[in-house]
C-alpha cells in the first residue's frame, strides 16, 4: 500500500516524519517539497507501508514553530 501525506499552504514550515510503530526506525523524513501552484511552504512524503506492521506519523514544524493542525 503506498502512502501519500502531504501538508501544505501552512502557516510555518511543516516537517513530515513516519516512523516503525516502536519508533525506532525512521522510515521517511521530509522538510521541504515543490508543489506547483501552491506558493507556501510544503512537506510530503511517500512510502510503501506492509500490511500488518504499525506506523507512527508525526507532523511537525521546522525552527521550532509552534502551530496548531
Amino acid at each position: 500500500i503506498q502512502i501519500d501525506l502531504t501538508r501544505y499552504n501552512s502557516s510555518v514550515d511543516p516537517v513530515l516524519m513516519i516512523y516503525s510503530g516502536d519508533g525506532e526506525r525512521l522510515y521517511e523524513f521530509n522538510d521541504n517539497v515543490f508543489i506547483p501552484g501552491v506558493r507556501t511552504v510544503n512537506s510530503q512524503v511517500l512510502f510503501n507501508a506492509s500490511q500488518g506492521q504499525s506506523y507512527r506519523i508525526v507532523v511537525g514544524a521546522a525552527n521550532n514553530a509552534a502551530w496548531r493542525l
